[in-house]
C-alpha cells in the first residue's frame, strides 16, 4: 500500500500523517469479512457474488484522507491492519470459489437435486494377468469422473479394495488395517498390484504378440480390439502402426487394399476407417453367396413312392381247355373300365397290372406274343403221319 507525504512534509518533521479509510471502506470491508460459509449450490453462488462484489467496492472505496496526528508510528499501524484485512478477504474469496466449484459439481447445472454424470464401476479383479491393466483404467477413470464421491485417498482405496476376489484379495488383505489401507496414495495401492499380478517384462511380451497377432477370419473389429491392447503398452508412432496393423490382416482385406487407392496424406485412424468399410463389405457379399437358390432347377426332387408288390396275377388257361402248353394271360383278362383306366393314370399306375414302378408296355406279368409260342408247339397229326416211311417198304 502507498503513502502519500503532503507537500512540506517529511518524516522528520513533528507534523506526521495517517492515511484513514472512508466509513464507505470499513461498512464494505466489515460486509466483505462476515459472509457466511455456503451450504448448497444455491447459497454458493450468493456468497461468492457477494464476496465479488465486496472486493470490488472495497476497492472503489480506497480513497485515502490524509489526517494530522503526532505519532509516526501509528500510522504504520493502521496501514498494516488494513492490509492484513485486505488479505484476509483475498483469502476467503478464493475459499469462496473453491467451494462454489464443488458445489457445482455436486449440484450439475446448479439446480437442486441434480446428480453428476453416472460413471460404470470397474469389473472386479481376480488376479488374471491380462484383467489388471482395464481393471486400473477403469479405476482409475471412475475416480476421476466421480471425484466429489472420493474426498480423500481412503476413500479412493477402500472403493478399490470392494472390488477386488480371489487372488487379488488374498494379496491386498494383509494391507487393510482398522484405520483404513496401509498405503498413502491409490498409486501405492496399484503398485502392490502390479508387483503381484502384473507382467515383469510386459513390453518385450507385448512384442511378441504383436509379431504373431493374425485376424483370420475374425471380425477386423476384433482383431484391432487387439492391436490396440498391445499398442497401449508399446506405444509406436502412427507411421509404425500402418505395417504392423496390415501384417495381421486376413487375406481377402489384403487382396481388397492391393485394387483400392490410398488417399493422399491419408492418417492411421483414416487407413483404420477404410479397413473397417472394406471388411463389412467382403463380409454381407459373403452372406450374399451362402443365401439359398430358389429357382427351380435347385428344387428338390419330391421323393418317390415305395414301388408297391404287384398284384397277384390272373390263374389263366389256355384257348383250348386245361392241357399243358403256354398261358395266355388276355384270356380270362377282362377289359378295366373307363373310370378305372383314368384312376391309374392319375396316380402312374400301370394300366396292365395297376402295379407302381413301370408302365404297362414293361410291365414284367405281360406275355410276349403268347400265341406265338404256343403255335410254335403244336405239330398237325396229319402232317407227321404223312412224312414217316412206310413200315416193311425196301
Amino acid at each position: 500500500m502507498e503513502i502519500t507525504v503532503a507537500s512540506g512534509a517529511s518524516p522528520d518533521t513533528t507534523t506526521r500523517y495517517v492515511l484513514t479509510a472512508s466509513r464507505e471502506f470499513l461498512e464494505t470491508a466489515e460486509r466483505a469479512t462476515s459472509i457466511a460459509v455456503p451450504t448448497t449450490v444455491d447459497q454458493g453462488r450468493t456468497s461468492h457474488n457477494l464476496m465479488v462484489a465486496a472486493l470490488r467496492e472495497l476497492t472503489a472505496a480506497s480513497r485515502w484522507e490524509v489526517a494530522e496526528i503526532g505519532n509516526y508510528g501509528e500510522l504504520l499501524t493502521i496501514i498494516g491492519n488494513y492490509e492484513t484485512r485486505v488479505a484476509t478477504l483475498e483469502t476467503q474469496l478464493a475459499n469462496q470459489r473453491r467451494i462454489s466449484d464443488r458445489l457445482s459439481l455436486l449440484g450439475g447445472d446448479g439446480h437442486a437435486g441434480s446428480k453428476p454424470e453416472s460413471i460404470p464401476d470397474p469389473i472386479p479383479f481376480d488376479g488374471t494377468r491380462t484383467a489388471l491393466r482395464p481393471f486400473l483404467n477403469q479405476l482409475r477413470n471412475k475416480i476421476q469422473g466421480n471425484a466429489t464421491k472420493f474426498p480423500d485417498a481412503q476413500h479412493e482405496m477402500r472403493y478399490a479394495f470392494g472390488f477386488l476376489k480371489g487372488a487379488a484379495y488374498d494379496v491386498m488383505e494383509p494391507h487393510m488395517q482398522d484405520h483404513g489401507m496401509a498405503f498413502q496414495t491409490l498409486a501405492e495401492f496399484a503398485h502392490v498390484l502390479r508387483t503381484a499380478f502384473g507382467d515383469p517384462d510386459e513390453l518385450h511380451t507385448a512384442r511378441r504378440e504383436i509379431d504373431t497377432l493374425q485376424q483370420k477370419n475374425r471380425e477386423f473389429s476384433l482383431y484391432y480390439s487387439d492391436f490396440q491392447r498391445l499398442m497401449a503398452t508399446l506405444q509406436w508412432a502412427d507411421n509404425a502402426k500402418f505395417a504392423a496393423l496390415e501384417k495381421g490382416l486376413s487375406k481377402e482385406i489384403k487382396d481388397g487394399l492391393a485394387l483400392q487407392d490410398s488417399a493422399p496424406e491419408e492418417t492411421f485412424d483414416q487407413y483404420v476407417a477404410r479397413i473397417n468399410r472394406l471388411d463389412t463389405r467382403l463380409r454381407a457379399r459373403r452372406q450374399e453367396t451362402r443365401a439359398p437358390q430358389t429357382s427351380a432347377s435347385n428344387r428338390p426332387a419330391p421323393p418317390r413312392a415305395p414301388p408297391a408288390t404287384p398284384p397277384t396275377p390272373p390263374q389263366g388257361t389256355t384257348d383250348v381247355g386245361t392241357h399243358s402248353g403256354p398261358m395266355n394271360l388276355s384270356a380270362n383278362r377282362r377289359r378295366i373300365t373307363q373310370q378305372e383306366r383314368t384312376r391309374r393314370i392319375s396316380q402312374g399306375l400301370c394300366l396292365y397290372c395297376g402295379g407302381t414302378g413301370h408302365f404297362a408296355q414293361e410291365c414284367p406279368y405281360r406275355p410276349q406274343n403268347p400265341l406265338r409260342g404256343a403255335e410254335a408247339q403244336v405239330v398237325d397229326p396229319a402232317a407227321a403221319a404223312g412224312t414217316a416211311e412206310p413200315a416193311g417198304n425196301e
